[in-house]
């Protein structure tokens, strides 16, 4: 019998622009033996009902200033139902992430533990005194510099259909077995500190002996380019 997964992933009407395309590309996935659950985090009760009315498995959560503080909650409701159901994996598909069709069935195909697709945004290249220098889209994924260092992965680095390992990768696009949770593992942020949840995940399983890996021949479109995060309070 195929693994059964979970996909989920936090939602929020401030990427309401998105939501029709996503939900497409999880009807048109491959794979066959998954459930959707998403949790809302938006201020009013709106988009959850919006969602609801399309038949999709939703709940909503109290709003909270922070962002991280929001995305933290819903994911960990949405980790609570994964291990109260007999879920083998939990594929983190965030809203504005469409994947190839066939992404499931590929991920589970690598027998890793933890494994990214691929996908890309805009960043913003400064030289040694700060200066804007230059705009390219790269992955969000970080691999080994040295011991204390993470070198930030460029196209080139992806353009191949390599699995590679990776230091930290974002949870847009992640397949995690169900081991890996049992091991009391929960999404967390640190106050004071601008990393969101996904490097923390990564931090984490690194410390449990864990691998992360990346496998480049999955590349998925990002949405991103409706979304300002300068005007959302971190």
């Amino acid at each position: 019998m195929k693994p059964k997964v979970l996909i989920g992933c936090p939602i929020s009407d401030y990427k309401r622009y998105c939501i029709d395309e996503y939900l497409e590309g999880i009807k048109n996935l491959t794979y066959s033996n998954f459930d959707l659950f998403l949790v809302d985090n938006s201020e009013t009760s709106d988009f959850y009902e919006e969602i609801k009315s399309k038949g999709i498995d939703v709940e909503r959560i109290e709003y909270a200033p922070s962002a991280k503080e929001r995305i933290v909650k819903s994911r960990n409701i949405i980790l609570d139902k994964f291990l109260d159901g007999d879920y083998d994996y939990f594929f983190s598909l965030e809203m504005d992430v469409i994947p190839p069709t066939d992404i499931i069935e590929k991920l589970l195909e690598s027998n890793k533990e933890i494994v990214s697709g691929v996908y890309f945004k805009p960043f913003i290249i400064r030289d040694q005194t700060d200066r804007i220098v230059s705009k390219e889209i790269m992955p969000i994924a970080y691999q080994k510099y040295s011991k204390d260092r993470l070198k930030r992965m460029t196209w080139k680095d992806v353009d191949n259909e390599s699995l590679v390992e990776v230091e930290v990768v974002g949870l847009g696009c992640i397949l995690i077995k169900r081991e890996i949770f049992e091991k009391k593992i929960k999404f967390r942020y640190e106050l004071n500190n601008e990393s969101f949840d996904d490097f923390w995940f990564c931090k984490d399983v690194k410390q449990l002996g864990y691998d992360i890996f990346m496998d480049n021949s999955l590349k998925c479109k990002h949405l991103v380019t409706n979304m300002d995060w300068n005007k959302i309070e971190k």
